[in-house]
């Protein structure tokens, strides 16, 4: 297409451009987390429990540490399939901080849907809400699961990623 005939296509804000900053999202996310350490990143809606930021980084770093020392690194993809709430945002920073790529599945989806989006994403492992797991387990042929809230899971926590050498 010509310019012209893309352009018309183009809507326009009346605000200025936004700046993105070139780093990673978890980056962005944690930027100023040393500063402000005690400041709540997230309340549970289900239960009340507050994170604050320093706690959701260390829990990612350590979830990051476990999913690395399983061999999820750079060119890896998880599949989560939980419900919003603190351990879905520590597993995604988690998974990020890895260098792999992050595949979110919808909780409520049957066995097919999962098999199949596990299939296509090419998952090599799987993180759970206990109400997803059977579907997980189900659709995970040879692929390992852990479920949040169960010893798979409490397993995957090791040592911050951080302390450990990256590839």
């Amino acid at each position: 297409m010509s310019n012209a005939a893309t352009d018309s296509f183009v809507v326009r804000s009346r605000y200025p451009d936004v700046d993105i900053p070139d780093m990673s999202v978890t980056d962005y996310v944690f930027r100023t987390a040393p500063d402000d350490a005690d400041r709540v990143a997230i309340i549970d809606g289900v239960d009340g429990s507050v994170w604050t930021r320093t706690a959701l980084l260390d829990h990612a770093q350590r979830i990051a540490g476990g999913l690395h020392d399983r061999g999820i690194t750079t060119g890896s993809t998880v599949a989560l399939m939980a419900s919003n709430g603190p351990e879905f945002a520590a597993v995604f920073h988690a998974v990020l901080l890895t260098g792999a790529t992050l595949t979110p599945i919808n909780p409520t989806y049957g066995v097919d849907e999962t098999a199949y989006q596990l299939a296509d994403a090419r998952a090599d492992f799987i993180i759970a809400s206990p109400v997803a797991n059977a579907a997980a387990a189900a659709a995970a042929a040879h692929r390992p699961v852990a479920v949040i809230g169960e010893a798979s899971f409490d397993e995957l926590i090791g040592e911050p990623l951080g302390q450990q050498p990256r590839d």
